[in-house]
């Protein structure tokens, strides 16, 4: 047997219950993301201004018209501002379910914002007063700002209807306690008298963190389920008594060990049999609460999500499906069946993308009994059977679908063919005993597009690796895929397997790298307002070899000569900058230049280019070679030139150095080599090292008999003058004589020093004195 929920509270509720599915139709989460069910299927809405880490909570008019949402500090309107006095409200971004609109009952304008703090924080639960008829309808947080309801509670609230009339009641945890605490909501406002339910474990034993993850009433009204993410890892189910807002009865139906498993979200199907609960890198795990006992139900865990991933909150929405948050992630997924038992729930991963939005832990909760009773329509794609179904909990006598078409059905669950795809309205009017309800939806009949096969996609390799591995740009392809088809319609996707493509798992990023070469990338076209309606094809991608030029870039041009520059051979064409395409060029002068070689795959040209750059030399012109003599061996030679060119310098025409001074010579004739080592030539100075004795002997034994400059016959135009100490000039020796015998006139000279003046032929004077001895 079957009960309409839902018909029940129409006749106690109707100012909400029969319109209020369209209060849950747009969502904002996450960072800047959103989602409007208002055409049956969830759009993504792209101009939200909350960023929230976890935390949030939007709230729509009867007709799924944005009214606010808020991340539980700051209220935004529904024209994205900032509403009057709508910063400072006490919740916490980064708390589980830092806020929850609920409207006040009889009252078309006043809403209640609830807070709750991160952390069991000293802000507690808290609501706040928007009055929808201020600031020009656009809403306004009143005096009643940030009321206190209770300090410290968890990270958790929720909202179901009651069951005594025209009232919800809001439920939170207190922190480091083991008490539920239930706030009714009614036409006379918020009662700040809680009703209290101590059951269940004491909450604050283990740290801050024990105060997180979701809390969530069944769309019935009859139950409650609460995790926890961190102390003992828990996943609790409780009796929820909507008369009394009593929670009672808890069941344990996950208990993991500190550490282990990081439990954080929770939801129910929309006809409360079924839950739902979320653990972070590990998967969705679903719950049958209609399997018996208590030990069936705790046994009838069964994982139904694809693979481990970033699964965050769970939240029930107005097309009957349940959407799971992904941290840090593009798509969130999608529980399509609920209400199915096992695999047939169909956990899509990764099945919504939020169109370059991020998703983060939280989704926007709302007034559970929001989502008890309606119609889900599944598969709206056109030449496709479209399936009905009006969810509901009582018994069903009889029913009448009309799908908009002109076209009726009296089956409880239909199947229709639409002739064309467009806009329509369904209505479902449902008879129960003598009580006769209507439930109507607009849905869209989408267009199937068409994905077009491209031509096949290359680029050419990395130039610095060469692994036939390259970066794919595969936005490229989008033009002849669609064909003409609106890209604002429909949405691209690449992927490495058809699986992936016909499931829409695993996107690729549209700049890609392959793994093998070539490799098959295969498409998804799918219609941006249903993702059930696709098409596929595939192309290939092929990375070709890129040339690798090994030449020399540093070139040296000597003056008056012309250079060739040859590029590596075996490439199919050349390019210089100075426009020839040849494999070399002769060039004049120095500068820059550059060459690029390419080969040719079809369309695809490879290339790589090179800078060289020629420099200028010439061969060298000596300055000056000054030189210190004077001594047997500890002589030197230091060479000056001038030239454009990078020299080296020899003293024997072998050994070249790059310093020009030679040090510790002894007394010799020298050449002095000087070499351009861009090989533009040598130039060469002959160099003499002279010395003198510092005395001589003239004593007739033969030895040491005269006095002359060492070496003096190298430089014949040397002039030596001789003086004895008073200055008298004595003799003056000609470079080639034998030398001075140590008399004047004829006359023996006295044993005593005697000076001397050099005048070299170079210029330079030299003077010095020697002693004669007899």
């Amino acid at each position: 047997m079957k009960r309409i929920y839902f018909i029940i509270i129409f006749l106690i509720n109707s100012n909400y219950i029969c319109v209020a599915q369209s209060e849950v139709n747009i969502w904002y989460f996450g960072q800047k993301a959103g989602l409007d069910f208002n055409s049956g299927n969830p759009t993504p809405l792209l101009d939200g201004e909350l960023d929230t880490f976890e935390g949030c909570s939007t709230i729509s008019d009867f007709n799924g018209n944005l009214l606010f949402y808020s991340d539980g500090i700051t209220v935004w309107n529904r024209n994205h501002l900032v509403m009057p006095n709508g910063i400072g409200l006490s919740g916490n971004s980064s708390s589980t379910q830092s806020a929850l609109i609920v409207p006040k009952p009889n009252d078309n304008n006043i809403y209640y914002i609830f807070t709750v703090d991160a952390d069991g924080g000293s802000n507690g639960l808290q609501y706040s007063e928007v009055n929808m008829s201020l600031d020009s309808g656009l809403g306004d947080i009143t005096a009643n700002k940030n009321i206190v309801l209770h300090t410290p509670v968890t990270e958790k609230i929720t909202a179901v209807e009651s069951l005594n009339g025209n009232e919800f009641w809001v439920v939170s945890h207190k922190w480091q306690s083991s008490e539920f605490i239930a706030y009714k909501v009614s036409d006379m406002g918020v009662n700040t008298t809680p009703v209290i339910s101590n059951t269940g474990p004491y909450i604050g034993n283990s740290g801050l963190t024990e105060s997180r993850g979701q809390i969530k009433i069944s769309p019935d009204g009859t139950k409650l389920a609460v995790v926890r993410v961190s102390g003992s890892y828990e996943a609790q189910l409780f009796d929820f008594n909507a008369a009394s807002g009593v929670v009672s009865n808890p069941v344990t139906l996950i208990n993991f060990e500190p550490d282990q498993q990081n439990v954080y979200g929770v939801e129910f199907s929309n006809n409360s049999n079924l839950l739902y609960v979320s653990i972070y890198n590990n998967g969705i795990y679903q719950f049958n609460l209609q399997a018996g006992s208590n030990t069936d139900i705790i046994n009838s865990m069964l994982m139904v999500s694809a693979q481990p991933s970033e699964y965050a909150g769970l939240q029930l929405a107005s097309d009957g499906k349940i959407y799971v948050a992904k941290f840090q992630g593009f798509y969130i997924d999608v529980i399509e069946n609920p209400n199915i038992l096992g695999a047939g729930c169909n956990y899509q991963f990764q099945s919504l993308y939020l169109n370059g939005r991020i998703s983060r832990f939280g989704l926007p909760p709302f007034i559970q009994s929001y989502f008890a009773a309606f119609i889900t329509v599944n598969n709206n794609c056109f030449g496709a059977p479209t399936n009905f179904t009006i969810n509901s909990s009582e018994n069903i006598d009889s029913i009448t679908w009309d799908f908009g078409d002109t076209n009726t059905s009296n089956l409880e669950n239909p199947t229709h063919i639409y002739n064309a795809p467009g806009n329509y309205t369904v209505t479902a009017t449902v008879t129960s005993g003598t009580i006769t309800t209507t439930n109507s939806k607009d849905i869209t009949i989408h267009e199937v597009p068409i994905a077009n096969t491209p031509q096949n996609l290359n680029q050419c390799d990395d130039e610095n690796n060469q692994d036939s591995i390259a970066d794919f740009d595969l936005t490229e392809q989008y033009t002849s895929i669609l064909l003409g088809q609106s890209p604002n319609l429909n949405q691209v996707s690449f992927h490495l397997t058809q699986a992936d493509a016909d499931t829409n798992s695993n996107p690729l990023s549209t700049s890609y790298s392959n793994i093998e070469n070539p490799q098959t990338i295969y498409v998804r076209v799918e219609n941006t307002y249903s993702s059930d309606c696709y098409d596929t094809t595939s192309f290939e991608i092929m990375v070709q070899e890129t040339p690798s030029l090994q030449m020399e870039t540093n070139w040296v041009i000597c003056a008056n000569e012309a250079l060739t520059i040859s590029a590596d051979a075996g490439y199919d064409a050349y390019l210089w900058s100075t426009g020839e395409t040849t494999r070399s060029i002769s060039v004049n002068e120095a500068g820059n230049y550059s060459v690029t070689v390419g080969n040719q795959y079809g369309n695809l040209i490879c290339d790589t280019s090179l800078n060289i750059t020629v420099t200028a030399s010439n061969i060298a012109t000596i300055n000056d070679i000054e030189v210190v003599d004077w001594t047997l061996n500890d002589n030197m030679i230091s060479v000056s030139v001038e030239g454009s060119g990078d020299y080296e310098y020899s003293i024997d025409g072998f050994a070249y150095q790059d310093n020009p001074v030679f040090l510790n010579l002894s007394i010799d004739d020298y050449t002095v080599y000087v070499r351009d080592k861009n090989g533009c030539g040598v130039v060469t100075r002959e160099i003499y090292l002279l010395h003198y004795p510092r005395f001589f002997t003239p004593n007739g034994d033969r030895e040491n008999e005269r006095w002359q400059i060492i070496n003096s016959q190298k430089e014949p135009n040397n002039r030596l003058s001789i003086y004895d100490r008073y200055g008298k000039l004595i003799t003056t020796i000609n470079p080639n004589d034998s030398g001075w015998d140590g008399t004047y006139n004829g006359r023996l000279m006295p044993s005593t020093d005697y000076w001397f003046v050099l005048e070299r032929q170079n210029g330079k004077v030299y003077t010095g004195h020697f002693s004669l001895v007899r």
